[in-house]
């Protein structure tokens, strides 16, 4: 026998809309806790990520400054190292100070140095022994105290005219630690609005003390 049913008919539809509704209330709440965690997540990865970005910047910037003090060390090395193939040019023997100063002594004031290099000379083999005397000779100059050696100096400076190179020249030649002087080239040289003059000399000594005598 069938059971009677005293629900009405739109009872039924009514709880599943509830339940429906009730569903849906949690499936918010889900949604908004998951997006407050994902929004706590998001923001403590940005502050992670803003911590390392300072560590990266502070790290930057003490590798700038080592990079600098490395660039400076590093210029130091080559001006040491530049120095040190001049002296090796020059010799162990020349007071390049006191040469330098007996350049400075003999130019005239309106005179500038643009550049001064060195070439250390290499003494002359001897000829071939072809005789008994020529074998006496060599033996008499292998007794004797080997030749100093010398270096050639070229000097590149400015003057304002000829008359004050040749000043120079008339100078540098009155120093006997000198010899071999001889001008290279001299041209025209444009200097701030003023027409100059460019030389080249070059010249010679020996390399012992007293170089700027």
């Amino acid at each position: 026998m069938r059971e009677l049913e005293f629900l009405p008919s739109w009872y039924p539809q009514v709880r599943r809309r509830k339940r429906l509704v009730v569903l849906q209330i949690y499936m918010t709440v889900a949604l908004v806790a998951t997006l407050a965690v994902s929004t706590a997540l998001s923001r403590r990865s940005v502050q992670a990520a803003e911590q390392a970005l300072a560590q990266v910047e502070a790290k930057l910037t003490e590798s700038r400054s080592e990079l600098k003090a490395l660039d400076e060390l590093l210029a130091l090395d080559t001006e040491l190292v530049y120095r040190q193939e001049v002296l090796a040019k020059v010799g162990p023997h020349v007071d390049a100070a006191r040469l330098i100063a007996t350049l400075d002594e003999v130019m005239p004031a309106d005179m500038a140095m643009l550049d001064l290099s060195f070439e250390t000379e290499q003494p002359q083999p001897q000829a071939p022994v072809t005789s008994l005397a020529g074998a006496r000779a060599a033996q008499k100059s292998a007794q004797a105290p080997p030749p100093p050696k010398r270096v050639r100096v070229k000097l590149i400076g400015v003057a304002p005219t000829d008359v004050d190179i040749a000043s120079f020249l008339t100078k540098l030649t009155a120093k006997p630690v000198f010899d071999s002087i001889s001008m290279t080239r001299s041209k025209e040289r444009p200097e701030s609005g003023h027409v100059m003059r460019e030389f080249e000399v070059t010249f010679g000594m020996e390399l012992q003390d007293g170089a700027g005598g």
